[in-house]
Order: C-alpha cells, then sequence, then structure tokens
C-alpha cells in the first residue's frame, strides 16, 4: 500500500513537469509564430499620423495574453501527448506499471495536472486579457490619432497659419476605418480660435 502510494506521488511529480515543460515549449512556440505574422500585419500601420513602429510592437505584445487564451487548450493536448509518448518512448510508463501504478490512477493524475491550467487559463480570459485588451487598444488610437466611440471614428487635428490667435482646430468623423486605410462617410469640422464652428464639409469616403 505504501509502495504504491509512493509510485503514484512519484509519478504524479514526474509526469506533471513533463506535461507543463511541454506544454509551455508548445504554448511559446505557437505565441513566437502568432507573435511574428501580427507583427506583420501591424507593420502596414505604421506611418498612419504619429503610428511607429514601437506603437506596433507594444501592441502586438499585448495581444498575446488573448493568444493563451486561444492557444492553451491545443498547447496543453499536444502538450500532454508529447510528454506522455516521450514516458512511453523510455520505458517510463513501464516501470511505474511494474511499481505497482494502476492505470485508472494514471488518469487520475494527469486529470489532476489539468485543473490547475483550466483555472490560469479562466484568469487570463477573465481578468487579464480583456484589461489588457482595453489598454491594447487605447496604444492604437492613440498612436494613430483616432479614438473609436460609438459615433465612429475621431481625429482631432490644429491648424496654424500665422499668429497664435489664427490657430483653427479640426474635427474629423469617420464610419469606419476600410481595410484600404480608407474612411467611410467622412464629416470635417472646423472650429475658428473662439471655438465657433466656421466650416463643415461631408464626404461619402476619404483617405
Amino acid at each position: 500500500m505504501v509502495a504504491n502510494a509512493m509510485s503514484e506521488f512519484i509519478f504524479r511529480r514526474y509526469i506533471g513537469n513533463s506535461i507543463v515543460q511541454a506544454t509551455a515549449f508548445v504554448l511559446a512556440g505557437f505565441l513566437s509564430m502568432f507573435l511574428f505574422f501580427d507583427l506583420l500585419a501591424e507593420v502596414n500601420e505604421v506611418g498612419i499620423a504619429g503610428y511607429r513602429f514601437e506603437h506596433a510592437l507594444l501592441y502586438v505584445v499585448l495581444g498575446l495574453p488573448s493568444r493563451v487564451v486561444e492557444l492553451a487548450p491545443i498547447a496543453a493536448l499536444i502538450g500532454t501527448l508529447w510528454a506522455l509518448s516521450q514516458s512511453a518512448a523510455h520505458s517510463e510508463f513501464t516501470v511505474f506499471r511494474v511499481s505497482g501504478l494502476l492505470p485508472s490512477v494514471a488518469i487520475k493524475s494527469i486529470l489532476y495536472i489539468g485543473f490547475p491550467m483550466i483555472l490560469l487559463t479562466a484568469v487570463f480570459s477573465e481578468l487579464v486579457a480583456p484589461s489588457v485588451e482595453n489598454f491594447r487598444g487605447g496604444i492604437r488610437d492613440a498612436g494613430t490619432g483616432l479614438g473609436q466611440m460609438r459615433s465612429g471614428l475621431w481625429l482631432r487635428d490644429s491648424v496654424q497659419a500665422g499668429p497664435p490667435e489664427s490657430r483653427t482646430f479640426r474635427f474629423v468623423n469617420a464610419a469606419r476605418l476600410t481595410q484600404d486605410q480608407g474612411l467611410e462617410r467622412v464629416t470635417i469640422y472646423e472650429f475658428d480660435s473662439q471655438q465657433r464652428l466656421a466650416m463643415m464639409i461631408e464626404a461619402k469616403s476619404g483617405r
């Protein structure tokens, strides 16, 4: 009985470390791949207003918590299969079986290891990812000079063609930003230095 309990403890510790390491390795590989491709896609935004490469890099890096939530299940599955296959290939599982480890105990040990992974994924999904996503969107809006509201996208600009008192302000509103970086249903509001509306221009699209 004591031997079986000791065998179960050793197996749980061994297989737990193997699964966690394999899962972390697979997840790191997936995250690196998605980080690379997301950065390539985001580079297309660089140069819009004040959006620079460091903004794009930070924007992509802050998207990793959401990627963790998406990729954790498949990474855990691949990591578990990898760890078990390595154990079988080196006859380690056979040694545990000879030592008195029951198949049902082995299955329970693997499931026991999965609970912390599920809990960690839930924490990322419910707490970390939403908070980071809000901050992430703010970085992009600040970099490009665009603010997303219910009324669409907003861009603020100031124009000074003389003394300070002649400065005017423009607010550009667009219903949405298209995939080719165009704007739909554009309205430009121009205010004078006294904050009075001086001009309003409307267009179906713009760039």
